[in-house]
C-alpha cells in the first residue's frame, strides 16, 4: 500500500516537476514561488525512493537478474534499444516513458539557462533522477508480480 502511494506521488511530482521547468523558464514569477520548493519536494520523494532501493532485496534480486542482459546489448546501440534503451518497452509505463523523454529533453534544454540561474536545471535533473528511480522500482515489483504503477 505505502509502496503503491509513493510511486503514484513520485509520477505525479514528476510530472508537476516537468510541467514547472517548462513554465518557470518562460516566466519569472513561476521561477521564484515554484521552482525552489518543488526542488526539496522532489528531492524528498527521491531520497524516500532511494533509501527503498538501497534496502529492498527485491530490487536487488531484479537488478543482478537483468543486469546479464542489458550488458549483452552493444554499448552504442543501447540508448536506442527498444527493449532496454532510454524509452525502451521493459524500462517503465507509458507515462514514466513520456515524462521521463519530457525531462530528459528539459535537462538538455535549461543548461543554456545556467547563466540565469541553476535552480531550474536542478530541478529538471531532479526530476529526471526521481523518474529515473520511479522505473527501478516500477521493474522490480513486475518482476515480483505486484501491479505497475499504471494501476
Amino acid at each position: 500500500m505505502i509502496g503503491r502511494l509513493l510511486k503514484r506521488i513520485g509520477l505525479s511530482v514528476s510530472f508537476v516537476v516537468a510541467l514547472s521547468v517548462a513554465l518557470a523558464v518562460l516566466s519569472p514569477v513561476i521561477r521564484q514561488l515554484v521552482v525552489l520548493p518543488l526542488t526539496w519536494v522532489a528531492a524528498s520523494i527521491g531520497v524516500v525512493l532511494f533509501v527503498r532501493l538501497i534496502f529492498d532485496p527485491k530490487v536487488h534480486r531484479t537488478v543482478f537478474a537483468f543486469s546479464g542482459e542489458i550488458q549483452a546489448i552493444p554499448y552504442r546501440r543501447l540508448p536506442f534499444n527498444p527493449t532496454w534503451g532510454l524509452f525502451g518497452k521493459r524500462v517503465a509505463d507509458q507515462r514514466l516513458r513520456a515524462v521521463r523523454g519530457v525531462l530528459f529533453v528539459e535537462c538538455i534544454l535549461a543548461m543554456p539557462f545556467i547563466s540565469v540561474g541553476k535552480d531550474i536545471l536542478l530541478l529538471a535533473f531532479v526530476g529526471l533522477i526521481l523518474v529515473q528511480m520511479l522505473s527501478i522500482v516500477q521493474l522490480a515489483d513486475q518482476e515480483a508480480g505486484a501491479p505497475a504503477a499504471s494501476d
